[in-house]
């Protein structure tokens, strides 16, 4: 039977079923006004008692969850201000618990973007004058801990990695051998997303190539590039390579992302990403990777025997019914180079960038900045004992006037150079020899400030490179003797001018030692970039100013004008200078520049 008739015959036998009488004598019998009445004034009571009960059990539920919150943050908080070190804890055994709504921790993943700056890198000097001077270009923040860059060299190829226009963008590496002779040029990618940021590795016969969303192995013999090694992921925050294993350092995002045997701490409770550190041995291929909870952060620390990822905890806590304040902490989780953990360390407030962390004789030392409300004490400089999984000392007032914040960093062994800016640059020179007694040596007022800061000696004596900002915005180079505390300026700033054409008066540009119609504003961001080399007593700094000149500087802290430009290389694109064997090499897209060194 179709379901249509069906219906038609359960219609007809319900209507046969009762016939008009029986229907009109149930309808009078129902009609009961009184009692219809009292029964709906009985369900009117209970309902009403039932809306107050529901009211009244969801005000009684908030107020407990409210004073569970609180007392829960109260216990967190205390759990932080009383420690300054806690344990890593893994999934393995216990599973990690993340509630991306929970009140008592609020990510500042998207408030805090630190701000770019650089700092200290390893000294480079040249103890023998008559030496033919020769730099490998490796300007990294550990000495032997390499990073990666857009052009790299093996003493006997460069390889320099570039964005190139055809029918479409795309980027091509490109290697030469020293005589000039271009033996590669080959695109290595060019999917819809190329506006990517790009670097390289080299290892023996390796040349490892990553951008954003995926890296690359390639082998070369000299004459063949050949693809031995691909994987894709979120987003690459750095890579380092220590002798032959190479560290990618990779973000995930949280929901993403199957979390097994994570890393963690106590206040990973609510988290926006994981770090995943892998490490891939370059003879053998062989892979292990370690995962850790993180939050905020977008760089990481690392030497020859630790790893240094930091990730913020922020609480809101509510001090009465209207009035919020936080608590800003940085926790630093910290791995061993063989990706086993350590101990996750506590500072106030945030960590600017990697130079602002440094590892010394198993001494992890840190400066942060906002680390309280109160002027004076801005700034805190902090270190720890790793081993001991303990905190030697802090310094937390004196670092920065008022409510100057934190520009650069620069460790030197038992030295600590901090730059603070407000109003003006006081640089800070700061004696960490004693964990247990920090003492600020000196502090030196110039105007501007500087975003990045190196030390190098002449004469055997130290003298620190200041690159960074005028107070009206231009870039500029400074450098400063720093010797036992008695830290004077060497000269006057050189003034690297933007013409700004529309509106910039004549009169400003001669007073400026270098006028550009165009710079690249992150010049100094990165200290990997520069070209830092002491030969002869005299230092030299090569960076890309602007999108196709390279500039390279000479300082001589002996001349009554210490910072002069020295040579200009046009190139088709950004690039690296290298020194070798007495030569000057910038590659770009279509040719190697060979300069002699004078």
């Amino acid at each position: 039977m179709r379901y249509q008739k069906f219906k038609k015959e359960l219609k007809k036998e319900f209507n046969n079923t009762f016939n008009e009488e029986s229907i009109e004598f149930q309808t009078k019998e129902l009609k009961r006004p009184f009692r219809f009445k009292l029964a709906f004034t009985y369900l009117l009571i209970i309902g009403l008692i039932g809306i107050f009960g529901f009211f009244a059990g969801n005000y009684l539920y908030i107020s407990i969850h409210n004073s569970n919150v609180i007392n829960n943050i109260e216990k967190k908080t205390n759990d932080l201000n009383n420690n300054d070190c806690f344990n890593l804890l893994t999934t393995k055994d216990k599973d990690l618990l993340i509630n991306l709504n929970d009140d008592e921790l609020y990510s500042v993943y998207n408030e805090m973007i630190p701000e770019v700056s650089t700092a200290e890198m390893p000294l480079e000097t040249q103890k023998d004058s008559a030496q033919i001077p020769s730099s490998s270009h490796e300007n990294n923040q550990v000495e032997g801990v390499s990073e990666a860059d857009i052009a790299k060299t093996d003493g006997k190829y460069i390889y320099y990695i570039c964005m190139d226009y055809k029918s479409k963008p795309l980027y091509d590496l490109v290697i030469y051998d020293l005589k000039g002779n271009q033996l590669i040029k080959e695109v290595v990618y060019d999917e819809k997303d190329v506006y990517n940021a790009c670097d390289l590795q080299i290892y023996e016969d390796k040349i490892i190539i990553y951008f954003n969303k995926c890296y690359s192995i390639y082998s070369f013999d000299g004459e063949k590039l050949n693809k031995i090694y691909y994987k894709e992921f979120d987003n690459v925050l750095s890579s380092r390579l220590i002798d032959n294993n190479l560290y990618m350092i990779l973000n995930y995002k949280i929901n993403d992302y199957e979390m097994n045997d994570c890393y963690y701490n106590d206040f990973s409770t609510h988290i926006s990403n994981i770090i995943k550190i892998s490490k891939i041995n370059l003879d053998d291929m062989e892979e292990e990777f370690v995962d850790v909870a993180a939050n905020g952060y977008s760089f990481i620390y690392m030497d020859k025997d630790y790893v240094v990822i930091p990730t913020h905890v922020n609480f809101k806590a509510q001090e009465n019914n209207e009035t919020y304040y936080y608590y800003h902490y940085t926790l630093l989780n910290v791995f061993t180079t063989d990706l086993k953990p350590v101990a996750s360390f506590k500072v106030n407030g945030f960590v600017l960038n990697q130079y602002s962390i440094d590892v010394y004789e198993n001494t992890l030392r840190v400066v942060s900045y906002k680390a309280s409300i109160r002027p004076n004490e801005i700034n805190n400089l902090t270190i720890f004992d790793i081993k001991g999984k303990e905190k030697f000392s802090s310094l937390t007032y004196g670092l920065g006037e008022g409510y100057e914040t934190v520009k650069s960093v620069s460790f030197e062994d038992t030295i600590c150079y901090v730059v603070t800016y407000l109003n003006t640059d006081p640089l800070y020179e700061i004696d960490i020899s004693d964990p247990l007694d920090i003492r600020i040596l000196s502090r030196l007022k110039v105007p501007g400030y500087s975003s990045y800061t190196y030390r190098f000696n002449v004469h055997r004596m130290p003298y620190l490179l200041g690159l960074g900002v005028t107070d009206d915005g231009n870039k500029k180079i400074s450098v400063y003797e720093v010797e036992n505390g008695g830290n004077t300026q060497i000269g006057k700033d050189f003034v690297i001018l933007y013409k700004r054409r529309y509106y910039e008066d004549i009169s400003n540009e001669l007073n400026a030692d270098l006028a550009l119609d165009n710079i690249l504003f992150d010049v100094f961001d990165r200290g990997i970039e520069l070209f830092l080399h002491t030969h002869d007593e005299r230092l030299y700094l090569g960076c890309q100013l602007s999108y196709n000149t390279y500039y390279l500087f000479k300082i001589d802290v002996m001349d009554e004008n210490p910072i002069s430009l020295y040579k200009s290389f046009e190139t088709t694109n950004p690039s690296r200078l290298f020194l070798i064997n007495g030569k000057f090499y910038i590659p770009t897209k279509d040719k190697l520049i060979i300069e002699e060194f004078e």
